[in-house]
């Protein structure tokens, strides 16, 4: 192995702690980039931009508010956790049942697996999507510029400054 020597490691110990160090700082990494893009799809939707505007618009609304959007992540994973407890009594099921028991036990497994999935993953993108709006009210009062486009397109058409032309 050429690569050992090269890299200043005499032995395997060294090897896999470089292994481990470069999968905790990829980690880290992804954790890192996941909270900057994350709130790239309800600004897309919203502002109808494209993909790397969308990014863009992410960093800059999440600046400085990063441990808010870690914190929400956390919080999903413990909904999964919760999840998975309630799966984890059908999949020791699974394990002491015979093969004529096993079909019925495994669908009910994945129905709760299923159910539990389809009630938390909408959580998160509605908890993503009013992080988007409430960092979009702190830092540009969206509500007060929202409110007064439609009050002025309505003030318009209430006091007939909109033209409408016959067919």
């Amino acid at each position: 192995m050429v690569l050992i020597p090269v890299l200043g490691l005499k032995n395997l110990n060294g090897m896999m702690a470089l292994l481990v160090g470069f999968a905790l700082g990829s980690l880290v990494y992804g954790i890192i980039a996941y909270i900057r893009n994350s709130l790239a799809i309800p600004a897309a939707v919203m502002e109808n931009l494209g993909v790397r505007a969308a990014m863009r618009r992410s960093k800059t609304l999440v600046a400085g508010r990063k441990g808010r959007i870690f914190l929400l992540g956390l919080l999903m994973i413990a909904l999964y956790m919760v999840a998975g407890a309630l799966q984890m009594p059908f999949a020791l099921l699974i394990l002491h049942s015979r093969s004529a028991e096993h079909v019925l036990v495994q669908v009910i497994s994945l129905l709760v697996a299923f159910l539990c999935n389809s009630l938390i993953g909408p959580v998160a993108a509605i908890a993503l999507c009013l992080f988007y709006i409430d960092e979009r009210v702190r830092k540009e009062a969206f509500d007060i510029e929202f409110l007064m486009s439609k009050t002025s397109t309505g003030a318009a058409a209430a006091s007939g400054d909109a033209t409408v032309e016959p067919a």
